[in-house]
């Protein structure tokens, strides 16, 4: 059994990482690899807006791959 408060704390300090503790490699790199570009181009808004993007919907869907994960073991 994964914790849910564990992947959610892990996706708020770096997008990908609760992915990564959930066993969900890929998943979780794309995070990091988004994460990282959008880091770099904080320069401009768009930057600022995927990166506001992904930190959000990494820790949603991180909470919602923990609760599926769970369900089926």
């Amino acid at each position: 059994m994964k914790k849910v408060w564990v992947s959610a704390i892990l996706s708020f300090i770096f997008p990908g990482l609760g992915h990564l503790y959930l066993g969900r490699v890929l998943k979780g790199l794309f995070f990091v690899i988004v994460n990282i570009v959008s880091i770099l181009f904080t320069g401009n808004i768009l930057g600022i807006l995927v990166f506001l993007l992904n930190w959000i919907f990494s820790i949603l869907d991180s909470i919602k791959t923990t609760k599926v994960i769970n369900s089926t073991v």
